[in-house]
């Protein structure tokens, strides 16, 4: 059965983690669900068109998995109008729950007035690292740590549904979330949090070059696609493939008519 927000918010200090993952296409999608993920987040710094022209086929391919689609920031930082429109048309695409990149507690309470659940983020958000210095952990400091708990409060009183917590001090992170009423997820910032947000391609290991310090990766999808495709290279060079079964043979008889009527 589908996890409903009401459901969602039960999890709060109830010790069972909540488990995000960010899936990029559908096979992601169709392995979370088969693992049993609770929430996929789907979008990643795309326009809402690009998220709505994925969306709606994996909302088919995975009803009962609870779906956050991402707002890209033009969504989010215009206009009250603009937000609620563009969240509106992820919503009828399939969407439970709307990310609301970079959005302030402002606006987050005019959407929720509409019922659209959002989905905050608090610590290094990566779109403000011009503003905070790179990326780096937010929060290490009284000030930085005091700031963060008060956007946090107002996150609470808009009435956010969740909160991405990252790459906060688990000090901070889990006084955080004992004191708001929202399901904070943790990407990097300790156990504390009602559960945990990693991307799928950093769980698979599928990409080359930087890993965050907070990813885990339990697969290396990039170093085993590079070995396939050069035993593919291989195979080809030597002719071990394509092999007899995997060729398509017409038969003498037709073969030899073929040439018959060419003549």
């Amino acid at each position: 059965m589908k996890m409903s927000i009401k459901d969602l918010l039960a999890r709060k200090n109830s010790g069972h983690q909540v488990i995000a993952v960010n899936a990029p296409d559908l096979n992601i999608a169709l392995a979370c669900a088969e693992a049993e993920v609770d929430n996929i987040v789907i979008g990643r710094r795309q326009p809402v068109e690009q998220t709505l022209g994925l969306l709606p086929t994996i909302r088919a391919a995975v009803p009962d998995l609870l779906i956050t689609a991402v707002m890209p920031m033009n969504s989010c930082l215009i206009s009250d109008e603009i937000a609620i429109a563009d969240a509106a048309r992820l919503m009828e695409g399939g969407a439970d729950l709307i990310y609301v990149t970079g959005m302030r507690s402002e606006r987050i309470k005019t959407l929720t007035r509409q019922h659209i659940p959002c989905v905050a983020h608090l610590g290094l958000v990566p779109y403000f690292t011009n503003w905070t210095g790179g990326y780096r952990a937010m929060g290490k400091t009284a000030e930085e740590a005091g700031e963060l708990f008060r956007a946090a409060m107002e996150l609470n009183d808009a009435g956010a549904v969740c909160a991405e917590m990252e790459c906060m001090p688990q000090e901070l992170a889990s006084y955080i979330s004992k004191r708001v009423n929202f399901i904070t997820l943790s990407m990097g910032s300790g156990s504390g949090c009602d559960g945990q947000y990693l991307f799928a391609s950093d769980l698979l290991g599928s990409h080359n070059g930087h890993y965050p310090r907070h990813s885990i990766s339990y697969d290396n999808f990039y170093e085993r696609s590079v070995n396939a495709f050069t035993s593919f290279i291989s195979d080809v060079k030597t002719g071990a493939y394509p092999a007899d079964k995997h060729k398509i043979s017409m038969g003498k008889e037709e073969y030899d008519s073929f040439l018959q009527n060419l003549e």
